[in-house]
């Protein structure tokens, strides 16, 4: 993921490139960083960023993260593969946050 701290330029949307190793594009003259994620071996604890309260509590309860993109806590709308200890890098022109959590399978209801 990246995110702006700028205005988007007028442009076409696009559809974005799969994440990947290789050199980081560049848009309107900025240059996203490369990944920087934590690295976890099998075994090792999930360094998850910890749930914090939202103001919001008409859209959610708990977030993760510092911002300025607050991944909800409560429930997720991102789709894994299977458990284990996934991040979002977050950067912009002004920061770069790394955002940490553990999929878990749901529990009966």
């Amino acid at each position: 993921m990246a995110a702006c701290d700028d205005p988007p330029p007028d442009a076409a949307p696009t559809v974005p490139a799969p994440v990947s190793p290789a050199p980081a594009a560049t848009s309107a003259g900025w240059t996203a960083p490369p990944l920087r994620l934590p690295t976890v071996g099998p075994g090792d604890a999930c360094p998850v960023a910890e749930p914090r309260p939202w103001s919001d509590s008409d859209r959610a309860h708990r977030v993760l993260g510092p911002g300025p993109l607050y991944p909800v806590a409560d429930y997720f709308v991102t789709t894994v593969d299977g458990p284990g200890c996934y991040a979002y890098q977050v950067d912009g022109k002004t920061f770069s946050v790394t955002i940490v959590f553990r999929a878990v399978p749901a529990g009966p209801s």
